[in-house]
């Protein structure tokens, strides 16, 4: 009797022991739960205050928004430019910053962007929302080459744009009951009050707690994970918002580039410094190329007033309510149909005539631009990648120019950037090149910058021939006759080419258009080692060259 009253006593010790270690852990967790509950609120309260100061809280989500993208202006409604919750395209568009947005003279939210791969994102998100079907197939075949699908794929990760819809939405989602520490004492109650009926097994009790009390940790951990989530978005919308909002003297230049209008902040166009672009449109220059020109976008209220007062068809009672509300530039230019109609059924038709019509007569000038569209665009979507890229930029390489353009988009690209500034929008180096077809079989493969001959860059690349390892080399030279050739040969080891121990295949007279490289197809075999039928040349950048000896730079004739 006297063992079973032990028993008792020590299993009563136990419980309490128990419960009481439960309910601390419980009533910290609880704590722990309500300080996350509390983050949360804060940060919500922040995009509130936000919200308030710089955007818009009667919105319309299914309005038809007009983007101005680089001077093309796309249309979208706004649910579509927002469906991708947790992107940087959501926080654009969602309408927590209308204020801030930068627009061009008639109000249309501006991007400094590519309008081709803008559009194709817009036209992926609209298959997204009305098709049934997953759409993870590529969303750039129009854009199929290869620069402009890179640019697309920028583009999204700048946006923060995916190909399907699994967007990771953080929320506090969680269950009080979890966390209810006297639900829980009631709980290990029961389960010692039935029990005790019948023998327990101590181990399986503590391992039921241990199992418990590690759930409740779990789900103590992903709230703080969440909550982190939501913090860190937060903070990376506000640093995006930040970086494509304009200073005040980054205006829009509006370019007629031989009949095509294209916009570009002014910043863009002078990210090189020293170029011509960069002088043409420098802070001491460009304010004489646009005298007497006035934006509506940077009126305060007493600017609206006084041109309210000014306008004839404006009634005296809206003069008074632009007044009271406080509207400015950026608010006046912003005005929904929405919000008019509480200012009488004149308002809508009155205000909005009137800010168009001083649109119309105070449109920004225009820049003629007298050079190929083609080209000059070429130049642009340069600058906007520098922009989106900063530090990983690349200039073009000549396999990225259109062949029927590209002489004179090199005396474009010299013309804006002369001498070696032209560098920075391409480069004037074939990097590698991939000769197939060739009748002689060695000789086709990928041969990689090496070194110069008579002033340009040479070709190499180690084959096999007679079963023994040799150079083929691809350069040009210059003739007894004067005139310059490319050939594909052999050069012996240890020695630089243009020599008669040069073992030739074909050759090529040079190109009048690309005279610093390789031509493409106008190879012709060379009698007693060369092999009909002749090769064909592809001009490639994707490769990188390998290291290699230099031959120096030779002119002698052949």
């Amino acid at each position: 009797m006297q063992a079973f009253k032990q028993a008792k006593r020590d299993t009563k010790i136990m419980w309490v022991a128990l419960t009481t270690a439960y309910k601390q852990n419980s009533d910290a967790f609880k704590t722990e739960l309500q300080n996350i509950a509390r983050a949360f609120a804060a940060v919500e309260a922040e995009k509130e205050r936000y919200l308030c100061r710089y955007g818009d809280v009667d919105i319309d989500n299914e309005a038809l928004l007009e983007i101005n993208v680089g001077g093309r202006i796309i249309t979208a409604t706004r649910s579509v430019l927002t469906q991708q919750k947790g992107s940087m395209l959501e926080a654009t568009f969602s309408g927590r910053w209308e204020k801030r947005l930068q627009r061009d003279n008639l109000g249309r939210i501006f991007l400094d962007m590519n309008p081709d791969c803008f559009q194709a994102i817009i036209e992926h998100l609209v298959k997204m929302k009305y098709s049934s079907e997953p759409k993870t197939k590529k969303i750039c075949q129009a854009y199929s080459k290869r620069k402009v699908e890179g640019d697309l794929s920028k583009m999204m990760k700048y946006f923060g744009i995916k190909i399907d819809q699994n967007m990771d939405h953080s929320t506090l989602q969680h269950d009080e009951t979890i966390f209810d520490s006297d639900e829980a004492q009631v709980t290990i109650q029961d389960y010692f009050d039935t029990n005790n009926r019948k023998a327990l097994d101590i181990d399986e009790i503590l391992s039921s707690f241990q199992t418990t009390m590690s759930k409740k940790q779990e789900a103590l951990d992903d709230a703080k994970e969440e909550l982190q989530k939501v913090k860190t978005r937060w903070e990376e919308e506000k640093a995006f918002i930040d970086s494509i909002v304009p200073t005040p003297k980054d205006d829009l230049i509006n370019l007629n580039v031989r009949g095509t209008r294209m916009t570009v902040r002014r910043s863009t166009l002078r990210i090189f410094k020293g170029s011509v672009l960069d002088r043409q449109f420098d802070d001491t220059v460009w304010p004489m190329q646009q005298p007497g020109k006035e934006s509506m976008y940077e009126w305060g209220n007493e600017e609206v007033v006084d041109w309210a007062k000014g306008h004839a068809a404006i009634p005296e009672e809206i003069t008074d309510l632009l007044q009271k509300n406080k509207i400015d530039g950026p608010k006046l230019l912003t005005l929904s149909h929405e919000g008019l109609k509480e200012w009488g059924p004149d308002a809508i038709t009155t205000v909005i005539k009137a800010v168009c019509d001083f649109q119309t007569e105070n449109k920004y000038i225009e820049v003629f631009i007298d050079h190929d569209e083609y080209d000059f665009r070429m130049i642009i979507e340069q600058l906007l990648r520098k922009v989106l890229s900063k530090d990983a930029y690349q200039p073009l390489s000549l396999p990225d120019i259109n062949k029927t353009w590209n002489g004179s988009f090199m005396e474009t690209v010299d013309y804006y950037f002369p001498g070696e500034m032209a560098g920075l929008i391409w480069e004037k180096t074939v990097r590698c090149i991939d000769v197939q077809n060739a009748g002689v079989m060695g000789v086709n493969g990928i041969y990689t910058c090496s070194g110069t001959v008579d002033g340009v860059s040479a070709y190499r690349k180690i084959g096999i021939r007679n079963e023994q390892e040799v150079e083929f080399s691809i350069f040009r030279c210059l003739l007894s006759d004067y005139t310059k050739w490319w050939y594909i040969s052999i050069v012996p080891k240890d020695m630089k080419p243009v020599t008669d121990d040069d073992i030739d295949f074909y050759r090529a007279p040079v190109s009048l258009e690309h005279s610093d490289f390789p031509p493409e197809g106008t190879w012709i075999t060379v009698e007693k080692h060369g092999l009909d039928p002749p090769p064909m040349i592809i001009w490639k950048s994707d490769i990188l060259p390998k290291s290699g000896e230099e031959f120096g730079d030779e002119n002698e004739e052949r």
